[in-house]
């Protein structure tokens, strides 16, 4: 992350003097920023409650604390880039992939978040006419969370400088051994799933 463009603005001077003023208003403006945001997010929620909006309140609460998170993410990253103009630290260097590596974090607990929101909401029959079965809605629910979270496990590899190609294609010759060697058990097991 470059943040160079920062020097220019008139309230971010280059006086080190003042840099524990400048954290403290970064800070300062972040907590308000949740705060808004969690104010907001109230609203929404209420709204999406009573006019039964179709997954509003699922989305809602799935999207609260990632983004809490991130907005708090952005403050601490520009309050340590405050910081590192008077006290240069070796380690931020590293920041930017730490930051791309919090974000992929991030993105996979409101992935994972709504999967389980979608999981308890199609399996209650006072918010669908139709609901699944529990056991159906529970193993598609881990197979897809199981799913995101491998995808998450290679981005941050791949994001660290791992070279991902290897374990992709080994992935990928034991998916195919697997599948060739469970092909009976799998089908009893999904006969057995649709007769229950």
């Amino acid at each position: 992350m470059n943040f160079s463009w920062i020097n220019e603005l008139p309230f971010f001077p280059t006086d080190p003097r003042i840099w524990i003023l400048q954290v403290f208003v970064v800070i300062f403006c972040t907590a308000i920023v949740n705060l808004l945001l969690t104010r907001i997010w109230d609203v929404l929620g209420k709204s999406a409650t009573v006019d039964k909006v179709f997954f509003g309140d699922v989305l809602l609460n799935a999207s609260r604390l990632p983004l809490q998170i991130f907005i708090w993410l952005g403050g601490i990253c520009a309050a340590i880039w405050i910081i590192s103009r008077v006290l240069p630290w070796p380690l931020l260097q590293y920041m930017p992939d730490a930051v791309r590596i919090v974000v992929v974090a991030l993105i996979t607990l409101f992935c994972a978040r709504l999967i389980s929101g979608l999981e308890e909401e199609l399996t209650d029959p006072a918010a669908v006419e139709k609901p699944l079965e529990p056991t159906t809605a529970s193993a598609v629910g881990r197979l897809l969370r199981v799913s995101i979270y491998i995808t998450a496990a290679l981005v941050i590899l791949q994001t660290m400088g791992y070279s991902i190609s290897g374990v992709l294609a080994f992935g990928g010759i034991g998916g195919l051994a697997v599948g060739f060697a469970a092909k009976d058990v799998l089908a009893n097991f999904l006969a057995a799933l649709m007769l229950y």
